[in-house]
């Protein structure tokens, strides 16, 4: 009895692949790429021996899952994930390893297509935002706030795939510090302490 059904479901999902494919309402798109850069600025360190951690340049590999809301827009789900090692940067000078660690982005946000439907080629931009999670082997893991801005191209080779080049900066935002200003009197200011990444992929585009 299971087989029959399955066997239905399977019959009616080959019939409605040509409506899908002419109304293709989402994209599914696996990447990888490069991410540059980071680093912690201002170290919560009790020896006061580290001035700032360096986050490895490394790859990538994440999932991109888009819904058109029309012609232009779409609202897109993200995750990826770099496999690094964080560096130390000595007050003495010197730099030295610490640990092996992954960096994971999981956002949400939107795309804005330029151009029409049916162009096979189409620019976006995009902005996102959700929560990033730093997770190195030999010290406690970190989940914080973070958003991402970016761009790329889209080129469709049929009505079901395609690919996605892009490039994005990702910041996250680490800790909060006091500064003192002066002027007339002294106040105490909150400033933001963010970590910079920037990212370039290349994705296989399958839409449905």
């Amino acid at each position: 009895m299971i087989r029959k059904i399955v066997f239905v479901v399977a019959l009616i999902a080959i019939a409605m692949v040509p409506d899908a494919v002419a109304e293709a309402r989402f994209e599914l798109t696996p990447f990888v790429g490069y991410r540059f850069g980071g680093n912690f600025d201002d170290v919560q360190d009790p020896s006061r021996t580290i001035s700032s951690v360096d986050i490895s340049d490394s790859g990538t590999y994440g999932l991109l899952f888009d819904i058109n809301m029309g012609e232009s827009a779409q609202i897109e789900l993200s995750w990826s994930r770099q496999d690094t090692d964080l560096t130390a940067k000595l007050i003495s000078g010197p730099r030295e390893d610490l640990s092996d660690s992954t960096v994971e982005y999981w956002h949400v946000g939107g795309n804005w297509l330029f151009g029409d439907s049916y162009d096979k080629g189409r620019g976006f931009v995009n902005f996102s935002l959700g929560a990033t999670h730093i997770s190195p082997e030999d010290f406690s893991s970190e989940t914080q706030f973070s958003f991402g801005f970016g761009g790329g191209v889209k080129y469709y080779f049929s009505e079901v795939i395609g690919v996605r080049l892009q490039g994005r900066l990702l910041s996250t935002y680490i800790n909060s510090s006091a500064e003192w200003w002066c002027a007339y009197g002294c106040w105490a200011v909150e400033t933001g302490n963010y970590l910079f990444q920037v990212e370039v992929d290349a994705g296989l585009i399958f839409r449905f």
